[in-house]
């Protein structure tokens, strides 16, 4: 699955803890392997001396390889 977002300028962003690039405008783009089952995707963005931003996206992959999102 691929995880897209947008992050303010001087921002450094994880994705499942590995830092990630950000384009010049601060868009970031990076492809996450999914397990069957249940996965938790941890975004986290943060600026030098601020506390960081965390959300968590849950998304199922199923036997039949279809994939959705819980809340």
């Amino acid at each position: 699955i691929t995880v897209t977002g947008q992050a303010q300028e001087g921002a450094g962003v994880k994705v499942n803890g590995i830092d990630v690039l950000l384009s010049q405008d601060g868009s970031f783009e990076m492809d996450v392997a999914l397990e069957r089952g249940l996965n938790v995707i941890v975004i986290e963005s943060s600026k030098r001396y601020s506390k960081p931003a965390t959300e968590y996206r849950r998304v199922v992959l199923g036997q039949d390889r279809t994939v959705s999102f819980v809340q």
